[in-house]
């Protein structure tokens, strides 16, 4: 009786978002549109190559698509002129943001209310944007004074929540109390401070194993003082994810960065990794990175490389050297690449592969053979580190991962088609060891609201399911509704899978339905719950937020 009440409740709930959006591909207002995409993805959040000059702001809620289809919901953290940090406040379920995914905002000012806008597009605009990556400061502002102590940031708090109908096996929650920001112009002089940190509580009956379950654990991800001297150089001290290469990881410790002259810089990173089961402070594993940085840019091309090799010592010992590097090109408004590598040295610990290793690489290619039709690609390469402060992880232990490796090749197309439809297919060959060579495709069509309601959209998506022990077919529908300027938003979704296992078949499916509400300009809340059924077991899953900005 209990598990029927919830499914005529979350009926009526996900029936209401469907008819909600619904009535959002009718044309009633028109706003105008910055559309850009993501050039960096890092554990903080990710960059974009759209900044103040687009007229962005910290605090702005955009939207993620990849072919049309929501992928998740992001928050402004910090704006350049060129570029800025985001971080994902809403993803859907079983998706991760990819460097290429589009992001959008919806712009309104008084001089173009009264203009009609046109649906969103993948094209690129006609004048490139001079994309940073690095957060560069704005160069017109060097040497202005500003107000002393100048501060923003964000607090939040979630509440996860989850009951099943098996006795409670699966049921858990998590509490989450997280802060994160900065304090620009330290009493008057160059020196900033940056801090994100998060209080976490677990309990229920599937996260016994994990660290914080039934006793407070605090994660402390970056607290440094930071100096940008007049001629952009930079002095940096504490914890903190260097943006310049990402790859390294968390650090604690010290970055120097000299400017030697337009578009050329020289750099340093000096310090600790922490621990890598919980982020705590250790002196395990020390290491040096120097880098070199290369910008070079004009209307017709924008070329930024930084590279740099990693040398670490573990207990003692010599454990790791490696080439690290990040590149990325673009030629024109049409076509875009980038590429970031590891590739690792034997020193004489490696105890699975001998010889120099390609570890990583991800490279991504874009390109726009006519202004409605984008073709994109890339190869992905994943192989886990054979050194010794990987083989003394705990997980790695558990999974006996270390010596897996895998290539990702794939290739995907986008077209804009009339009435605001909007196709998008994607076809990957996987290659793995151990395990079997698997072929995966997805597509997705989606139907964008074209002056009412702008970015509203209903996307349906199939794909399929391949692995070494199971195969099977999936999809979802995915409807997005945005109210007042994105003030409030709906977004609810149905997925299914079927996947056969041997001589045995299974049937999952999941009803979603997410409300976010923009209280005040600087208060938001949002609430998501999700009610699944598979295997003969029913769950319902609530999540619950609020975050203020400042």
């Amino acid at each position: 009786m209990q598990n029927s009440k919830y499914r005529k409740i979350y009926a009526q709930i996900f029936a209401l978002g469907i008819a909600f959006t619904c009535c959002s591909m009718f044309d009633l207002i028109a706003k105008e549109q910055v559309v850009s995409r993501i050039q960096i993805v890092i554990p903080e959040g990710f960059y974009i190559d759209a900044g103040k000059n687009e007229h962005l702001a910290p605090g702005m809620v955009g939207i993620v698509t990849r072919g049309g289809r929501l992928i998740s919901k992001a928050q402004i953290e910090r704006c350049s002129p060129r570029s800025s940090l985001l971080t994902s406040l809403d993803s859907v379920v079983g998706e991760s943001l990819r460097v290429g995914d589009v992001v959008k905002f919806t712009i309104v000012t008084p001089a173009r209310t009264n203009r009609t806008s046109t649906p969103p597009e993948v094209k690129r605009p006609k004048k490139p944007r001079n994309f940073t990556p690095l957060l560069a400061p704005d160069k017109q502002s060097k040497g202005l004074t500003t107000p002393k102590n100048l501060s923003h940031g964000r607090i939040w708090f979630n509440q996860d929540l989850q009951v099943d109908s098996n006795d409670g096996l699966r049921d858990y929650s998590i509490s989450r109390l997280g802060t994160r920001g900065s304090v620009e112009r330290l009493k008057g002089s160059l020196w900033s401070i940056n801090w994100y940190n998060q209080l976490s509580y677990r309990d229920g009956d599937v996260l016994e194993n994990s660290d914080g379950f039934n006793q407070l654990r605090f994660d402390l991800y970056r607290l440094s003082i930071q100096k940008r001297y007049p001629d952009d150089s930079l002095l940096r001290f504490g914890r903190f994810l260097p943006h310049e290469l990402p790859q390294v990881g968390y650090l604690d410790g010290t970055q120097g960065e000299k400017v030697l002259m337009e578009g050329l810089r020289l750099g340093s990173f000096l310090g600790f990794k922490p621990d890598r089961d919980r982020l705590s402070p250790s002196i395990k594993e020390p290491l040096i990175i120097p880098y070199l940085r290369i910008h070079s840019e004009s209307d017709s091309h924008e070329l930024s490389s930084t590279t740099g090799v990693l040398s670490s010592l573990y207990e003692g010992k010599v454990d790791r050297v490696a080439f690290i590097a990040y590149q990325s090109l673009r030629l024109g408004s049409n076509f875009y690449c980038s590429s970031t590598s590891e590739i690792d040295f034997d020193v004489g610990n490696m105890e699975h592969r001998d010889g120099v290793q390609l570890t990583r690489w991800n490279a991504y290619l874009s390109y726009f053979v006519l202004p409605n039709i984008n073709i994109m690609g890339g190869i992905d390469r994943y192989q886990p580190i054979d050194i010794r402060a990987e083989r003394d992880s705990t997980e790695l232990i558990i999974l006996n991962a270390i010596n897996e490796n895998s290539w990702r090749y794939w290739i995907g197309s986008t077209q804009n088609l009339f009435w605001g439809l909007r196709l998008h297919e994607e076809i990957s060959w996987v290659n793995s060891s151990p395990g079997d060579d698997l072929l995966l495709w997805n597509v997705s069509l989606s139907k964008y609201s074209k002056v009412w309601f702008p970015s509203a959209s209903l996307t349906v998506s199939i794909y399929n399911l391949d692995s070494t022990f199971e195969d099977g077919y999936g999809g979802h529908i995915t409807a997005y509704l945005p109210l007042f300027d994105h003030k409030l938003s709906f977004q609810a979704s149905l997925s299914t899978q079927w996947i056969e296992l041997g001589s045995q078949e299974f049937d999952f499916r999941n009803l979603t339905f997410r409300a976010n509400w923009q209280m005040t300009q600087k208060l938001r809340a949002h609430l998501g719950m999700s009610y699944g059924i598979g295997d003969d077991v029913e769950r319902v899953f609530v999540d619950v937020g609020l975050s203020f900005t400042w």
